[in-house]
């Protein structure tokens, strides 16, 4: 009798041990999937940022070489000027002047901030990375807490 009832009361305290385990277990697995989901939207979140960066920056430099035309035509309109109206030399001269200023002035505005896009470009990736990283150290912390969980289910599964 007492033999036996020890070996049972043994058996329902491994049991209960082995069940909390798993419970442990399976708080923990479901910690790292919220984590893991988090992760995956920063992921997101920094890859529609860095888009969003990169547009801008492509933006800016269709915006650079659109005033560069500009800037071209206006000097080409100045060369056609000064040898149509000679005598106005010196009016024409001094507008195509302030146009050119003025589109230089605008070329350089926006060369500034197409460097700005891009460093926003470079910081967003650089977030985008170490997001990345991270998820893959979460999955790989999943991964050994399911091997440890089947493990523990295998030797549960054994003990019945």
């Amino acid at each position: 009798g007492t033999t036996a009832q020890l070996a049972v009361e043994h058996a329902n305290t491994e049991k209960n041990a082995m069940e909390l385990r798993l419970c442990k277990v399976d708080e923990e697995k479901k910690a790292l999937y919220r984590e893991i989901e988090h992760l995956r939207e920063k992921c997101s979140e920094a890859e529609l940022g860095r888009r969003s960066a990169e547009a801008k920056a492509s933006s800016h430099r269709a915006h650079v070489r659109d005033l560069e035309e500009q800037l071209k035509v206006a000097e080409l309109r100045e060369a056609e000027m000064a040898q149509a109206m000679a005598k106005d030399q010196a009016e024409s001269s001094e507008a195509m002047e302030n146009m050119k200023h003025d589109l230089d002035m605008a070329i350089d505005d926006l060369q500034g901030r197409l460097v700005e896009s891009q460093q926003s470009v470079e910081e967003e990736r650089g977030v985008a990375v170490e997001l990345a990283s991270k998820l893959a150290s979460a999955e790989e912390m999943m991964k050994n807490v399911i091997a440890i969980n089947e493990f523990l289910v295998q030797q549960y599964g054994a003990d019945e």
